[in-house]
């Protein structure tokens, strides 16, 4: 049985796929069976892209995939390859061979790809960290139970990766790629599992910060100072809390006899371990540090935006908008989280009477 670069790809797919989907099904995903599972999972997956992005490099450049282009065996080959004006993929021909070519390293491919294939921001920094946990769980392993949920984390965007960037390139010549849909959409149905233990894993890790923030909201809504400013105005309140796998607190305000009505609810993003407060029109009006937050207890910090500002999910990098200073870093306490939605609240108010 032949398997040339493609067929290794996503067979190294299908097998990490189902590495994967044996530990998130697992009675126990902290024991050593989990952990074998889940390091057989990168291990598979991040070999996987690796093999693929090198594949397509080839489509573009049977050279594109070999770090040294004077190593006399890959040029014995490339010459004998053009004499017979063979069809067949060089590396097919050097795979056929008993000769030792050495191909070009994972960053090094990731690079090259860039340049051919359209790829955003976010999926490089995800591509990096797959590469980063494939090192770390290889050679050391898993020591903080927070760990698994990142690599988890890291697994689920390689995956979604693989799904949304490399399947399109594919299933343009269906005829020649016919098993890569199947493989994909199993894919994606394990995506949706892996997102909710993502979600489970975060939410339970970092409690103790939404219950510090859920705390601070539903003191804000009994608050006398607060009541009497919304009874200044003909207003009520009312604070909600999903606490399902994505844990969303929400306050909500509402007229009692003008039609009046705001919303400002939290967004959580396992992946950054934060999350952002928003405003019913998508704005973002401040974020929260969730790691920072739980290691300096006694001086958590808030990010209020200087001025609320929209952002897609592919945007998003935390690091990134506070270098932009799109933030003001405040005491993350009652007293300045009750100023901000006061404000809030009020501006959207006033700016709904002078619509009026």
């Amino acid at each position: 049985m032949k398997f040339n670069l493609y067929d290794n790809g996503i067979n190294s797919l299908i097998t990490g796929i189902d590495f994967y989907d044996k530990y998130l099904n697992s009675d126990d995903l902290f024991n050593e069976s989990g952990f074998r599972n889940l390091k057989l999972a990168v291990i598979c997956i991040h070999n996987s892209v690796e093999i693929l992005i090198k594949y397509l490099l080839s489509k573009q450049n049977d050279l594109l995939i070999y770090n040294d282009l004077s190593n006399k065996s890959l040029l014995e080959v490339l010459s004998l390859h053009n004499e017979m004006k063979a069809k067949t993929p060089l590396h097919n021909i050097v795979n056929s061979r008993d000769i030792y070519i050495k191909t070009i390293t994972y960053n090094e491919a990731i690079s090259r790809f860039k340049v051919f294939y359209s790829i955003k921001e976010i999926d490089m920094l995800t591509l990096e960290l797959i590469n980063n946990f494939r090192n770390k769980i290889t050679h050391f392993g898993i020591y903080r139970e927070i760990d698994f949920y990142e690599v988890i984390g890291a697994v689920n965007n390689t995956i979604e990766f693989i799904v949304s960037t490399l399947y399109p390139i594919f299933s343009v010549d269906k005829c020649e790629y016919y098993d890569v849909y199947d493989v994909c959409n199993k894919a994606s149905e394990i995506l949706e599992f892996g997102r909710y233990q993502e979600h489970e894993y975060w939410s339970a890790f970092y409690s103790f910060e939404f219950e510090y923030l859920d705390d601070i909201i539903t003191k804000y809504t009994t608050d006398t100072e607060t009541r009497d400013f919304l009874y200044q105005r003909d207003l009520s309140i009312t604070r909600e809390r999903d606490i399902g796998y994505q844990d969303i607190v929400s306050l909500i305000v509402f007229g009692n006899t003008e039609d009046f009505f705001m919303k400002i609810y939290s967004v959580n993003y396992p992946g950054l371990n934060i999350t952002l407060l928003k405003d019913d029109n998508e704005m973002v009006i401040a974020c929260l540090d969730h790691y920072y937050n739980l290691t300096h207890e006694g001086n958590k910090k808030i990010y209020e935006s200087k001025k609320p500002f929209n952002i897609t999910d592919d945007e998003l990098n935390f690091k990134s908008l506070v270098n932009q200073k799109k933030f003001i870093e405040r005491d993350y306490d009652f007293k300045t989280v009750k100023s901000l939605l006061t404000r809030k609240i009020n501006e959207a108010y006033s700016g709904s009477r002078n619509i009026s």
